[in-house]
């Protein structure tokens, strides 16, 4: 464009360089000649004045005409004066007469083509005495600027292409070095924080390489700072066993560890971003994290899960950024459901110890105060003894067998207990052995059906007494005069012992509870043959602590059979 503009603005200077330059040489061919012909006579018939224009014609190349005042051709260098018309109307001419230099362009009816004319006068003192008119072909002269055009454009053009060529060589010294910037550039906004962009031969550019090199550095720093922070924060709260559970102000999920994930049946890649209202319906929950969103301190509570029954301590927190407010809440969700049935448990114990103990002490101090008063006869202090003594076996009874679950929890607890394989055979013999007696008083029969090949890993003792508080129990609440069978066979995954009584059986309903501590099915029955409530639960926990399990199946009016299946 600015080659352009030169050459057009050039073009036009030199245009009327040329055109001014005519115009002064035929102005001064005119004057030379005025001034030769201020003294002659013009009007004077003859060939002097055309004799006069030949010669300037000829040392000019312009065509030289003398005109007289009147407009009478006077003489002209190329055509008969005789023959040409007046030219008195022409405007160059009567801009002569006037008395100022005189210039035209108009089409010329002698030589019939466009001219250009330029006159002055011949001056006699301060007289007009004619005009000398030297005109030239605009043809000749529009073929001189054409020339002269054409090479100024032809050198226009040679400088053009110089140039481009030039501003190719210095654009493509420039666009590499940006190119391998740009590419640069677009690896590192990839995520390619490991390209290095390389030196460059341009000063600026280099610069620019060498900063963007030390900011991808700096970039890949932070980043892994960044990355490692949260994958140690991500790790730790997936480690958790407290489920958590965060928050942003809208009330929407931001993150749900692993352990809330299972609290909740939820995951968190399906509840992200999603309101805690639409996802967890629990008004207590809600309630805790409003809670939690408009207090500065720890929000404590407690929450509680209909699916499952479970029972959460809830910690709440707000959770605030480095530099800007509260962004939510986090709240970390401990389980406390085993503890709260634990709880119960102990609560349930207590109640029944103290209720099982207080009945035999309540029974000795009573009979007690009465052998105190001294009233009585012997025969009567002798049975309040007798009284007496039964309680204490019982209570002895009671806390022997407190004692002895105690022991088994503390030994599995302590994972103290050593089991070996074994024969089962032998546990079976003793343990009958031992309720030989209790049978006999009853009318009982026992009756042992155990192969020799049955064997599993057991506790001897422990096993012996498991199978010896069933017997008992089979005894006590089978009724008189009947037949106990006591039987171990086989299985693929171990054996199973089973005892099994002819008495009046148990209902279905009893079943899930029979084996919990001071469980009875018949309160009064079950104090009258002086059992503690606790033999089942000593047979629940052996069978547990032998990696088996007990359980029991009865019809109502033909018996029941207690089962330990052991691996």
């Amino acid at each position: 464009m600015a080659v352009v503009a030169v050459t057009w603005a050039s073009s036009r200077t030199m245009r009327w360089f040329e055109q001014q330059s005519l115009r002064r040489q035929m102005g001064a061919v005119a004057r030379v000649l005025a001034a030769q012909l201020a003294d002659e006579a013009l009007d004077q018939p003859g060939p002097g004045v055309s004799a006069r224009c030949e010669k300037a014609d000829r040392a000019s190349g312009l065509r030289v005409t003398v005109i007289l005042p009147d407009g009478t051709v006077a003489g002209d260098s190329r055509r008969d004066p005789a023959a040409m018309d007046n030219h008195g109307d022409r405007p160059e001419v009567r801009a002569a007469l006037r008395g100022a230099d005189g210039e035209d362009r108009h089409f010329s009816v002698t030589v019939r083509r466009w001219m250009q004319y330029v006159a002055v006068p011949i001056h006699s003192g301060n007289a007009v005495r004619g005009v000398v008119r030297v005109s030239i072909e605009l043809e000749q002269v529009t073929a001189a600027e054409r020339a002269l055009r054409g090479k100024l454009f032809g050198g226009s053009v040679v400088v053009m292409l110089m140039a481009w060529l030039a501003s190719l060589v210095v654009a493509r010294g420039i666009t590499r070095p940006l190119a391998a910037v740009d590419e640069g550039v677009r690896a590192l906004a990839a995520g390619d924080l490991g390209r290095r962009l390389p030196g460059l031969s341009i000063q600026e550019l280099d610069d620019l390489s060498t900063t963007v090199n030390r900011m991808s550095m700096q970039l890949r720093e932070r980043i892994d700072t960044v990355t490692r922070q949260r994958d140690e924060q991500e790790a730790l709260v997936s480690c958790m066993a407290e489920g958590v559970l965060a928050v942003d102000q809208a009330r929407r999920v931001i993150a749900l560890n692993r352990a809330g994930e299972a609290l909740f049946g939820l995951r968190e890649a399906e509840i992200k971003g999603r309101s805690v209202v639409e996802v967890i319906r629990n008004a207590d929950l809600q309630l805790l994290i409003e809670k939690t969103l408009a207090s500065d301190a720890q929000v404590e509570g407690e929450l509680f899960i209909p699916d499952g029954e479970r029972f959460l301590q809830v910690n709440g927190r707000l959770l605030r950024g480095p530099t800007e407010g509260p962004r939510g809440a986090v709240l970390v969700m401990n389980d406390v459901t085993r503890l709260r049935r634990l709880e119960g448990v102990r609560r349930d114990f207590v109640a029944n110890v103290s209720h099982e103990l207080k009945t035999p002490i309540t029974s000795i101090k009573g009979f007690a105060d009465t052998l105190l008063d001294g009233t009585h006869d012997p025969e009567t202090s002798q049975r309040f003894l007798e009284k007496i003594a039964k309680q204490a076996d019982r209570l002895h009874a009671l806390i022997e067998d407190i004692l002895s679950l105690s022991r088994i929890e503390h030994a599995t607890e302590r994972e103290a207990i050593d089991l070996s394989p074994g024969p089962v055979g032998p546990v079976l013999q003793a343990a009958v052995r031992t309720c030989q007696a209790a049978a006999a008083a009853r009318g009982t029969k026992l009756s042992l059906a155990c192969p020799n090949d049955v064997t599993a890993k057991i506790h001897a003792e422990m096993l012996e007494t498991a199978v010896v508080n069933l017997i008992d129990n089979a005894i006590k609440y089978g009724g008189e005069n009947q037949t106990v069978s006591i039987r171990a066979e086989r299985r693929e995954a171990g054996c199973q012992i089973e005892v099994q009584d002819e008495g009046p059986g148990i209902l279905r309903q009893h079943w899930d509870r029979l084996f919990e501590r001071f469980y009875r099915v018949d309160q009064g029955r079950s104090r009258s043959q002086g059992g503690t409530g606790l033999g089942l639960a000593i047979v629940k926990h052996i069978a547990l602590v032998h990696g088996g399990q007990v359980a029991v199946t009865s019809e109502m009016g033909k018996g029941s059979t207690f089962t330990i299946t052991l691996p």
